[in-house]
């Protein structure tokens, strides 16, 4: 039987974990590592399907901004949410599954796009309003090398339907790596981990500055990583969050520390843009 004293100390313990929401500490970093996919899921694609929903910009002050792409522009949507307060900020955004790839071209002339069947359903009419409706068009992908030098067309293609301003943002990844490994790692060497970045990304992403200009290309990969060759890229923020739960998409803290990162230099864009300013990058 408990004694008076034993019963007390388990309510106490119980008000405890109560009021600090089950002990969240007592799992660390791990939470990031072992959350389920479909919360993983939930935050990423939260913003974007919103956004997808928008038909009309409404005429404000604030910067009309069209977010086209995969589902790495669902990361660079809460990117841009994290980094722009919502009262200066309407978004839309445009679905392109990754196999179809971002290209717009004339399907009747262009060699491309007879190559390319499933691209197709990228030529959706009912688009151009919001297209030409906003401030700036963010075009982001997991790049294919074909499609990265393709950009001009597809830029051209946009302006020639009435896009004002156009930004590519580049492909980005975290490498390969075992989730669960990570949990056997101890917390106070997470903040150093790092992981090789495929060569793919180092031939992508220069090639899509190359075709776009440096005017026009938002590196969030250099961002990641810290440096501009991007060589590895770091597993964890500095408290030992996860950054990626797969290598290519972002978990909340790596959306977090991109917009620390690259928040200053997209508010400039964005402001350049409003006010009719050819920028730099």
């Amino acid at each position: 039987m408990f004694s008076g004293s034993a019963i007390v100390g388990a309510v106490c313990l119980s008000l405890f974990i109560h009021v600090n929401d089950g002990l969240p500490n007592r799992f660390g970093s791990d939470v990031d590592i072992t959350i389920s996919l479909a919360d993983r899921a939930a935050y990423v694609v939260k913003r974007q399907e919103a956004a997808q929903r928008v038909r009309a910009f409404v005429p404000d002050g604030s910067v009309k901004v069209l977010v086209i792409g995969d589902s790495f522009s669902q990361h660079f949507i809460n990117v841009l949410s994290e980094s722009i307060p919502p009262s200066e900020l309407q978004l839309a955004s445009y679905f392109v599954p990754n196999i179809c790839q971002i290209y717009f071209a004339d399907p009747q002339s262009d060699e491309g796009m007879k190559q390319q069947p499933t691209l197709y359903d990228s030529e959706r009419e009912v688009e151009w309003p919001l297209l030409q409706s906003a401030d700036v068009v963010f075009l982001a992908s997991m790049w294919q090398n074909w499609s990265a030098v393709a950009l001009p067309v597809t830029i051209a293609a946009l302006e020639a339907r009435g896009a004002k301003r156009i930004e590519v943002v580049g492909s980005k990844s975290f490498g390969n790596f075992n989730r669960s490994a990570l949990l056997h790692v101890p917390s106070a060497d997470r903040p150093t981990m790092t992981v090789a970045a495929p060569l793919h990304l180092m031939v992508t992403n220069p090639l899509v500055e190359t075709a776009v200009g440096a005017s026009r290309f938002v590196d969030v990969h250099a961002a990641i990583t810290g440096w501009k060759d991007g060589l590895r890229a770091p597993l964890f923020d500095t408290s030992g969050r996860l950054l990626s739960h797969d290598g290519a998409h972002l978990t909340k803290a790596g959306v977090q520390v991109l917009a620390d990162r690259l928040g200053p230099t997209l508010k400039r864009r964005l402001a350049s843009v409003r006010n009719g300013v050819q920028h730099t990058p």
